[in-house]
């Protein structure tokens, strides 16, 4: 999910002005063209996923698919929705779909592609607008710990993967149940901090109509100032080599080393943790080479 978080803040930047040419040059056939460019995205998405993965997943053209779902969703004219049974039960069918993606996906499946479907079409069914009395998928979904849960969902999306990160780099000795649990109990106490005193008096603070300009202000001296800083955190902490250097043998380090070598091998899951894999080499008296490459595969194609 991480990497899929670039994807996200492009169509976030770039579907608004496409909903606005839609809104004003093509309104009554708004949800025609979106349906359009979602099955093209979709259909590029699943032929490359076969070909070239790392472009499927990466490219926003691939995967805006899953969020132009959302915007058909939001064409629809919720003002006059339907009673039929069919639609009744497209809920609960939404959740079976949610439900079985846990089981069906996994690290030994082609991802995204056709396995996509499942989790997108099941939240579409969900959130479909529909006239009738409320379902045991909305009564579900209505118990209190879920909506807690949702409410401080956002805060948890950003700091789920940290927490992750440093708990595997300063514990990576002890076991995975240990891992785990102390990953859940500080990601819970980080996550309900957060919302407390920071993303609910930030929301009520700057959703005020009065300070809008304020708001838009601070979300462009953020993007100003966190973009760089994240840029120089990545290139100061990540040990990434290039396909030039794969072909030399990786980047090495600690080479005179006499007690054998380790290999870091991967994508950007492997190169963030490039820094302490050079740290535990020097500590051991390993040679390191690193053969990690962000958004590709250092392993030769058949």
């Amino acid at each position: 999910m991480r990497r899929t978080y670039a994807v996200e803040e492009q169509f976030y930047l770039l579907f608004p002005c496409v909903f606005l040419v839609l809104y004003r040059k093509a309104n009554t056939y708004r949800t025609h063209i979106l349906t359009g460019l979602c099955a093209v995205s979709l259909f590029s998405c699943i032929a490359l996923t076969h070909t070239r993965p790392e472009w499927a997943f990466y490219l926003l053209p691939t995967r805006a698919w899953e969020l132009f779902a959302g915007g058909i969703l939001a064409t629809l004219n919720k003002n006059k929705p339907t009673s039929s049974k069919l639609l009744a039960s497209l809920p609960l069918i939404g959740l079976v779909l949610i439900g079985l993606s846990f089981f069906v996906i996994s690290e030994s499946h082609a991802f995204p592609g056709y396995l996509a479907t499942l989790p997108v079409v099941g939240t579409a069914f969900f959130l479909i607008p529909y006239k009738t009395t409320t379902t045991f998928a909305e009564r579900l979904l209505s118990w209190g710990p879920l909506v807690l849960v949702g409410r401080m969902s956002y805060s948890l999306y950003l700091w789920h993967w940290p927490v992750f990160s440093l708990v595997d780099y300063k514990f990576y000795l002890a076991s995975p149940p240990v891992r785990l649990v102390l990953k859940v109990l500080v990601s819970v106490i980080a996550t309900a901090l957060c919302f407390v005193f920071i993303e609910k008096p930030s929301r009520t603070f700057l959703n005020h109509p009065k300070r809008r300009r304020l708001a838009f202000s601070a979300l462009v001296c953020s993007l100003v100032t966190l973009i760089p800083l994240g840029i120089i955190v990545r290139n100061t902490n990540y040990l990434n080599a290039d396909m030039r250097d794969i072909a030399k043998g990786g980047l090495r380090f600690n080479q005179s080393a006499k007690n054998g070598s380790i290999i870091l091998m991967g994508d950007s899951n492997g190169s963030m943790y490039g820094k302490m894999a050079n740290k535990l080499a020097e500590e051991n008296q390993l040679k390191l080479n690193v053969i990690t490459v962000a958004g590709g595969d250092p392993l030769p194609r058949s």
